[in-house]
């Protein structure tokens, strides 16, 4: 059976080492194939079954996501078409089931990278064609070619070594097969025919030397000669006739004169004479020396066959000559913009048609280049020189010998042969472009315009208030902003969106400062605009051929595109003079590449050899004079489109340039060798850890590296628990192959904009790295390049989240060329980053803040990933050694840092003064250790001291605003110095001068520092200054309002007032408290005498009174008015001193009797008849509190008047519920709107009091002799000072704080028989409201309450309570 000779086989693991899956795969698929013939298992149902079984879980769990019905279809297509057997059937599952697993087990292909390697594959030194041949395909077997035949043959022949192969493979089509044999063939005469020179020669070797004859040599053999040599440079297109080579048949130009120079072989086409002319417009060369060889030209033979041929004292480069008209001969000269004479040879001049006689008396000296002795003049002659149109009358000088004929540098331009120039530089375009290197330019008639998204909720971000001591310097560089028209004041319009700035200094000019917008919180709401930028493939395509280069860089780029009026409004920055915003685009908006790439762009089109990447144009050609000219219309366009220069950073006349990530030169476009630079000057590791960290790079970026799990095979070894840790030589040399192989594969790899980008940072203690990456749309990974450095020495010693964050500033900037107008992520394995980067809102330590604004105007997110599968983890523990003591992006946080250090000292107190006694404060010190570790909660936990531990707990809470100064020796949050304890009164003290109140206080010590506590700190220090308490004017503290209660019955209790009258009487005016009934008697005075016959008239008339509430006027203090009171036997209540609300009744029907006596004297009436018109209709109108009249309440009858009525009955229940309401509501609304408050008075407690009267300016508001409370009833309070005692309201003292207790004791008497507000009537209103705070006190009515008339069917239960 089956279970007795059942297979054993290990299980197949899918997840180790995921380099060399197809190969383990196929290693056991094919020992359980095998196992499955030696068992005799020919049942394919059961294989299939005995697959997953032998292949374990994890096999099955792929197996089930595999779809296998497609490829089952595939295999019945493939098969014929008749009905399937079971057996069949189970064939094609089993098949289809290998066939899921093992293309899921095949890694991906990159048919471009296969190809490239393809195309850069060369024949080795010591390798035949055949062999060669073989290498090729076995690399074509990944490239997927449609006819291989072609491929093989073409790249063959472009990268064997021979060139005659090579020569011989283009006259003629042929097949691979021929060409191999041609290889072959080539390769086996060459082999003979060395044999036997070696035979023949031995081992001298002889240059064959060229006899030069006296005559011009013959045409055909130079025709031949010159042909074969031009072959060698290039074999598709012909020197002479222009056509393509090779001919078919005999070449068009052989015998024909050209029409240029007369010279017969070539076409004009093709004429050197023309191109050499033209070529030497900006050559200015050396004397040619003259020699005294036999020979009037060169000549030189080639064979067919031949590679090269040399010549003795063959001079290297190309000549320039031309070919003119000399005494109706044609000569040849050689072009010599070195000399200052015209000399011919001897035999040139017997070669004359004509003779000019010769001069012998001129006894002028003429030297060869670098010769001490003088030239053997034979004479001289002046005769007419022509060339093409142009004559000149000039001089020649004969001398012996048979050299070249030479034509100076004065006549060469006479017959506009040359034309000299000399090499651009910067001082030359400033003379001739003067306006393109002074000043800022803008682009003509363009504006950009910002696209905001309207959706978005526009943001006023607080101010960031700038220090006092650069405040100057910020207001210098806002007014050169202005005088430029880069900015404009705002005023007079909304500002929906405001932005703060920061201010740092730059870093070349420690005077001067720079301007940066914090532009996070508008980028949101800014769409972008996708314009295409030049990507490396266009760049190499254009640039293929160029030899020279010049670099123009636009002066402030951005600032000279100018921004459309409607955009704005979203640059709005705050400053501590006003408002502004940018006239031109400014650096920070986020579509701010995009838009500046388009439009310079669109400036240069139709520019041949120029393009730009962002302010970087890159001009070049293939001569200097085609640089020049090129150059010449660059900057014209330019200048034409008002746009101006950085004269510094422009560079003119280079043969090397680096551009884009590449290296420019006449070798043509080699990718910068800086990419891999981090990787191939990586160290070796030195521990298991560091060599999983390197596997895990490896395994990111040699994804499509051929083999790489096999060269990387020892290095995994040491991986393994059972291996000791040993580096070995195997080890050495796979660690160097894996470095070529990585390198191999990041300098092939191109970037493309089109694709998504990440950025992958990562630090350590001793470095940083950065891996550049672009997924493609599979989402596989490809590494363009890497980058490392090691940390300098003040870098090492930021806190971890400080260096995190500088392996993202420094990985953005070195990648600027790829990164810089695109979106792309910056993956980073330090989460607290992503909230700090990603929140406009975040408020970053100093540094990370700097560095934030630094590279704003790059568009990315940041992303957390953990930090075993970030591949840059291995370079920033193996970076690359720096021999700089600082980095660009350490000197600009440093410098910051400092800046904000100096300018937030208090002038007062010098830097060392804080800096020595943070050393001396227990909690700063434990707070920089957590700053250095990043571990809080054990520097809490084992601190003892509980005022240390509150101390470094509100260091904690603002832990991502920390940061260590560069000293090291004190701590800043944000742009303030934090003090220590021991000098937080001091500080404070020197805030305080001047007296500024607690407001003006904390912000100016916002400005600079910062303590934990510091408001509760400054509020107490300024509560106890003495002067400032004194001095204060602010609003009064007013007791809550005290309602009466409603008194038992008309007449019980009045309030009495007087009322002033112009004729200088006065109006005595007495008012029931429970019914509001009016009654107003005329006196001549105020004074007991005539007030008291008044009051025991109307006492008379409507009884008296049991309580008569007034206030503190000379008739009711006088012994007169308390006999009068005992006489009546009524009681005195007199109000608060100074305190009119506590008789509110009466002072409000004042201001209503004072309008009636207004009014009467407007129309010229009697006030006297006015007063009792009011006085009736007043007293019969319902009252707004108790909504009946006056004195319906008082007589219990209605009061009769002109207009018509009946009689009403009114219910006293309802008087006194919406009496209390009324009050309530009153209560609750003056409370509400005048800011009442309950000042917490005591016995004992220390005031100051108001004065009263005029106070002058010079005085205080309060007197600055303290007094003692003794006694409090309500809100009347009185205090001592000696044997003087005052007594008022609470509103008219101010508690010194620091005598108050920390439970305040509110005293409250059952009685308070002086005092009792009365509020008025006409303040309240309709609404019914209940005041929260005034506690509800049941009162209940002594009368007999009867049921409601429509209950009387009913029968109701009285439920009393008790």
């Amino acid at each position: 059976m089956a279970s007795q000779g059942m297979p054993s086989l290990p299980c197949f693991d899918p997840t180790s080492d995921p380099t060399s899956l197809l190969v383990r795969w196929e290693r056991w698929l094919r020992r359980f194939e095998g196992a499955m013939v030696g068992f005799g298992i020919t049942d394919f149902k059961r294989q299939k079954a005995l697959l997953l079984h032998f292949g374990g879980e994890a096999l099955q769990d792929i197996f089930e996501t595999l779809d296998t019905d497609n490829q089952q279809q595939r295999t019945v297509d493939s098969q014929q078409t008749d009905p399937p057997s079971q057996s069949q059937l189970d064939e094609r599952e089993y098949t289809a089931a290998k066939c899921a697993l093992t293309n899921y087990f095949t890694p991906k292909k990159n048919i471009l990278y296969e190809s490239i390697v393809f195309r850069r594959t060369t024949q080795q030194a010591d390798e035949s064609v055949d062999q060669y041949c073989t290498r090729l395909r076995q690399i074509a077997t990944k490239c997927e070619f449609g006819n291989l035949d072609r491929e093989l043959k073409t790249q063959i022949i472009e990268g064997c070594n021979s060139d005659q192969l090579r020569r011989k493979a283009l006259e003629r089509d042929m097949s691979l097969t021929d060409l191999l044999e041609l290889a072959r063939s080539l390769s086996l005469s060459a082999s003979r025919a060395a044999e036997v020179g070696r035979e023949r020669s031995g081992s001298a070797s002889v240059n064959k030397v060229f006899t030069r004859h006296e005559r011009t040599p013959n045409r055909r053999q130079t025709f031949k000669t010159s042909q074969s040599r031009h072959l060698s440079n290039n074999a598709k297109q012909c020197f002479y006739c222009g056509g393509e080579y090779p001919h078919q048949n005999e070449c068009p130009a052989r015998g024909q004169k050209c029409r240029n120079c007369g010279i017969l072989d070539h076409f004009a086409k093709v004429c050197k004479s023309r191109k050499q002319a033209h070529n030497s417009k900006s050559v200015r060369g050396q004397v040619s020396e003259l020699t005294t060889s036999n020979a009037a030209g060169d000549t030189e033979e080639y064979g067919r066959d031949c590679e090269y041929t040399f010549g003795i004292k063959q001079v290297k480069g190309k000549r320039p000559r031309v070919s003119m008209t000399l005494e109706d001969t044609d000569i040849s000269m050689l072009v010599d913009t070195g000399s200052t004479v015209n000399v011919i040879t001897d035999t040139c001049y017997q070669r004359l048609t004509k003779h000019p006689t010769l001069d012998q008396s001129n006894k002028v000296r003429v030297y060869a280049y670098g010769s001490k002795t003088p030239l053997k003049v034979r004479g001289t002659f002046e005769t007419e020189l022509t060339f093409r149109d142009n004559t000149a009358q000039t001089t020649f000088y004969v001398v012996y010998g048979d050299s070249d004929n030479l034509l100076s540098c004065d006549t060469s331009e006479s017959l506009g042969i040359v034309k000299l120039t000399y090499a651009v530089t910067a001082d030359d375009m400033s003379s001739s472009y003067a306006d393109l290197f002074n000043g800022l330019g803008k682009l003509k008639d363009v504006k950009c315009k910002l696209h905001i998204d309207e959706t978005v909720k526009p943001v006023v971000q607080p101010h960031r208030r700038i220090p006092f001591h650069v405040r100057k310097q910020t207001e210098k560089e806002l007014q050169r902003l202005l005088d430029l028209d880069i900015i404009e004041r705002v005023g007079g319009e909304p500002t929906p969106w405001v932005s703060p700035i920061l201010i740092v200094k730059k870093p070349k000019s420690p005077n001067q400062i720079r301007i940066c917008v914090d532009m996070r919180a508008p980028n949101k709401a800014i769409q972008r605009e996708r314009h295409l930028t030049p990507t490396i493939d266009e760049i190499i395509a254009k640039v293929n051929g160029a030899r020279h280069f010049a670099k123009l860089d636009l002066n402030a780029g951005y600032h000279q595109i100018e921004l459309a009026e409607e955009s704005r409004y979203v640059t709005v920055f705050s400053t501590h003079v006003g408002l502004f915003r940018y006239k031109r685009l400014n650096f920070g908006v986020n579509s701010a590449a995009e838009v500046f790439q388009q439009m310079i762009q669109t400036t240069l089109s139709g520019l041949d050899g120029v393009l730009n990447i962002s302010d970087d144009i890159l001009v070049y050609g293939r001569t200097p004079e085609e640089l020049n000219d090129r150059l010449e219309q660059c900057l014209k366009r330019l200048q034409d489109h008002h746009l101006t220069l950085n004269k510094n950073k422009c560079e003119f006349r280079k043969e090397r340039m680096e551009f884009f990530g590449h290296v420019l030169s006449a070798e043509g476009v080699s990718p910068d060798p800086k990419k891999v630079q981090a990787i191939i000057n990586a160290s070796n590791p030195s521990n298991v850890q560091e060599v999983r960290s390197l596997l895990g790079l490896i395994n990111y970026c040699g994804r499509f590296i051929p083999d790489l799990a096999t060269l990387s095979a020892p290095l995994r070894n040491l991986t393994r628990e059972e291996v000791e840790w040993q580096w070995t030589g195997d080890h050495q040399k796979a660690m160097t192959n894996v470095k070529q192989c990585l390198a191999a594969g990041c300098t092939n790899a191109f970037y493309d904009p089109d694709k998504n980008t990440q950025l992958l940072v990562d630090a350590s203690p001793v470095g940083i790295g950065a891996v550049l990456a672009q997924k493609s749309r599979d989402g596989e990974p490809s590494v363009v390049a890497l980058a490392s450095r090691s940390l300098t020495p003040v870098e090492q010693r930021y806190s971890q989240i400080e260096r995190e964050a500088l392996a993202i500033t420094w990985g953005i900037q070195h990648f600027h060329l790829y990164l810089y107008g695109n979106t792309f992520e910056a993956v980073t394995d330090h989460k607290p980053l992503v909230t700090i980067f990603n929140n406009a809102h975040s408020k970053p330590p100093t540094r990370i803040e700097r560095w934030i604004l630094k590279i704003q105007e790059y568009d990315f997110t940041v992303v957390y990933e953990p930090g075993k599968s970030n591949p840059a983890d291995y370079l920033s523990r193996h970076p690359l050694p720096t021999t700089e003591r600082t980095s660009r992006e350490e000197k600009a946080a440093e410098q910051h840092i400092n800046f904000v250090s100096v300018n937030a000292v208090p002038k007062s107190m010098k830097l060392s003064e804080i800096q020595d006694a943070t050393k001396q404060d227990v909690a700063l010190s434990l707070c920089m250790q957590a700053l250095r570790s990043r571990n809080w909660k054990e520097v809490i936990e084992t601190t003892s001291s509980s005022d240390v531990a509150r101390c470094l707990q509100s260091f904690y809470n603002v832990r991502d605003q920390l940061s260590i100064a560069p000293s090291d020796d004190f701590v800043l949050r944000g742009n303030c110095i934090v003090i220590p304890q021991s000098l937080c009164d001091r500080v404070i003290e020197i805030a305080h001068e001047g007296h500024q109140g607690v407001v003006k206080t904390k912000q100016l010590l916002r400005e600079k520092v910062w303590f934990p506590g510091i408001d509760r700190i400054v509020e107490r220090k300024i509560s106890q200054c003495l002067p400032c308490q004194a001095t204060t004017v602010g609003p009064s503290p007013r007791a809550p309002l005290q309602m009466s209660d409603l008194p038992n019955g008309p007449w019980e209790e009045v309030s009495v007032d007087f009322a002033d009258l112009p004729s200088g009487d006065h109006l005595l005016v007495i008012i029931d408290d429970y019914s509001r009934y009016p009654v107003v008697e005329v006196v001549s005075s105020t004074s007991g005498k005539a007030t008291i016959p008044k009051l025991d008239k109307v006492f008379s008339l409507f009884g008296v009174p049991q309580i008569v509430k007034s206030d503190n006027g000379p008739p009711f203090n006088g012994d007169e008015f308390k006999q009068f009171a005992e006489y009546l036997g009524f009681t005195h209540r007199k109000i608060t001193p100074r305190w009119p609300r506590a008789n509110g009744e009466v002072e409000r029907f004042m201001r209503t009797l004072k309008k009636v006596l207004r009014t009467a004297h407007a129309e010229s009436k009697s006030w006297r008849q006015e007063l009792h018109r009011f006085l009736r209709n007043y007293r019969a109108t319902p009252h707004t509190t108790t909504a009946q009249p006056p004195a319906t309440i008082m007589f219990s009858r209605p009061m009769r008047t002109r207009l018509p009525e009946i009689s009403r009955e009114g219910s006293d229940s309802e008087l006194r519920e919406r009496d209390k309401a009324k009050k309530n509501t009153m209560k609750a609304d003056a409370e509400r709107h005048m800011s009442f408050r309950r000042v917490p008075l005591c016995i004992g407690d220390t005031v100051l009091v108001k004065r009263e009267g005029y106070v002058t300016k010079t005085m205080t508001p309060y007197e600055l002799e303290p007094l003692v409370v003794t006694d409090v009833k309500g809100s009347m309070v009185t205090a001592s000072r000696g044997s003087q005692k005052i007594t008022r309201n609470t509103s008219f003292f101010k508690a010194l704080k620091e005598y108050l207790p920390a439970e305040p004791v509110f005293v409250e008497t059952e009685q308070e028989q002086t005092e009792q507000f009365s509020a008025p009537d006409d303040l309240s209103d309709d609404n019914e409201q209940t005041n929260p705070t005034t506690p509800n006190v049941e009162r209940y009515s002594s009368r007999t309450r009867n049921p409601p008339a429509y209950l009387k069917d009913y029968v109701t239960k009285v439920k009393v309570k008790k």
